[in-house]
């Protein structure tokens, strides 16, 4: 008797996903690098219309900007809506970043004041180069006209957190005079910036010496970048920063660091990398600021006192003391890091270490798959060999990201092809920003994912 022919299998219908879920899925989008996000969002918007809606609405959350061209059809997009409805693209931006490198044959400043001035709800606005590495601070490249920056604080007037990293110049020839600041402060252009800088929590703008920034920032204040490295101006900012808890120092040195020491006793994050700061600055720092986690000492003076000093401080979840010629000058000095890490490796989650000029011996790498369980980031410089680095990531579960860097070429390539599943291989940039700022949860894109 013939056999009757199988049914086709009946699979159930899928359920679409709620909006609101959905949405609240692809915002984890957001704590991913921005070479990562954006594809990946981009990639949601082509699965269907649902999908796309909602990836849409993510990406203009969190836009990032990266070519003039690019800034001048952004400002386009941002100030249009859609029919019937009187929200903009622009209004729901609430994070935008913009990194584009100073260009002669376009204006940077006006584009880009244009461009954030669209966003109206924006809290958290970052602008810097786009080409990785130490940001130009000549004024002929680069400097942005005062008024174009005072337009994005009348503008966004709900920003918390600002970070400019080009210098700042305004059109009047004694710019640096007392009497000409005050007059711009007292403008109908200077007077809304001054009430807006008082509600930042969060600010990097490195206007003249005669502006007098820190008489303007209110006690939120917990972000802070030093403008300068003048003593002086130094002790008055910190005086008017007692709740800080994140430092950015790269151009302070012992005498202008000791103000924050003094007065700013609960730092969490301090970032010195690429600063003229010294055994001594350090040690004051640690002794008078014992909840500091994270520390970036990338490519500054320290030696060997320094990783003494650490012995005696809290674990760190962040170490840097990467490219710094004066700390990794033999065996006895690695001995001294192998000791510190491990009696206070545990915690560590991130670490950026080595020099040029001397090679990261085994023993190094075998306190660090030993003692530093840990660990998701891990960037070195001086790099022995792949194959080696390779069966460190093999023994080491928390790994994520591998930075490389040295004077061996080739290497990166090598340990790309060789390393686990799971490991990114990158470069190791010295100047790159290590120590993470609050922008993302004062624009409200990372409390939900925490929660």
């Amino acid at each position: 008797m013939p056999r009757k022919p199988a049914l086709p299998r009946r699979h159930p219908p899928q359920v679409p996903l709620p909006p609101e879920t959905l949405f609240r899925i692809l915002r984890h989008l957001h704590l991913l690098n921005h070479t990562k996000r954006q594809p990946a969002l981009v990639a949601c918007t082509s699965v269907d219309r649902a999908w796309g809606s909602v990836a849409s609405q993510v990406l203009w959350e969190n836009p990032v900007v990266q070519t003039p061209a690019a800034l001048v059809e952004f400002e386009r997009l941002a100030t249009t809506n859609r029919p019937g409805s009187s929200v903009t693209r622009g209004d729901k931006v609430r994070r935008l970043t913009i990194l584009v490198d100073p260009d002669d044959t376009w204006s940077l400043p006006t584009l880009g004041s244009a461009a954030a001035s669209s966003c109206r709800n924006a809290r958290a606005i970052v602008i810097g180069p786009r080409t990785p590495g130490r940001p130009t601070r000549r004024k002929a490249r680069g400097a942005w006209p005062l008024p174009d920056v005072a337009r994005i604080f009348i503008k966004c007037l709900k920003l918390e957190a600002f970070e400019l990293q080009f210098p700042v110049v305004g059109p009047e020839t004694c710019l640096d005079d007392e009497l000409a600041a005050d007059t711009f402060w007292t403008s109908p252009l200077g007077e809304p910036m001054w009430e807006a800088l008082g509600d930042l929590r969060a600010l990097k703008l490195h206007l003249p010496d005669a502006f007098r920034v820190y008489r303007a920032i209110g006690d939120s204040i917990t972000q802070w970048t030093a403008p300068c490295s003048c003593a002086g101006r130094n002790f008055k900012s910190a005086k008017a920063l007692p709740l800080l808890t994140i430092l950015y120092g790269s151009r302070l040195y012992d005498r202008s660091l000791a103000p924050y020491s003094t007065s700013c006793p609960l730092l969490v994050k301090v970032d010195l990398s690429s600063s003229a700061v010294s055994d001594t600055g350090v040690k004051d720092l640690l002794t008078r600021c014992p909840s500091i986690r994270e520390l970036d000492l990338t490519h500054t003076e320290i030696t060997t006192k320094t990783i003494i000093t650490l012995k005696t401080h809290p674990p760190l979840k962040f170490l840097g003391i990467g490219c710094n010629d004066h700390l990794f000058t033999g065996k006895p000095a690695e001995s001294i890091i192998v000791d510190y890490l491990t009696r206070r490796g545990a915690d560590l989650e991130r670490i950026a270490i080595g020099c040029m000029a001397y090679d990261i011996s085994v023993s190094l790498l075998l306190s660090l798959l030993e003692k530093c369980a840990k660990i998701r980031v891990m960037k070195i410089y001086g790099v022995p060999s792949a194959a080696l680095l390779a069966s460190v990531a093999r023994h080491m579960p928390s790994l994520r990201v591998m930075g490389v860097g040295g004077p061996k070429r080739g290497v990166r390539e090598r340990l790309r092809k060789v390393v686990r599943e799971g490991v990114e291989v990158m470069e190791f940039d010295p100047w790159e920003k290590n120590v993470e700022g609050i922008d993302l949860e004062i624009s409200g894109l990372g409390m939900e994912v925490e929660g």
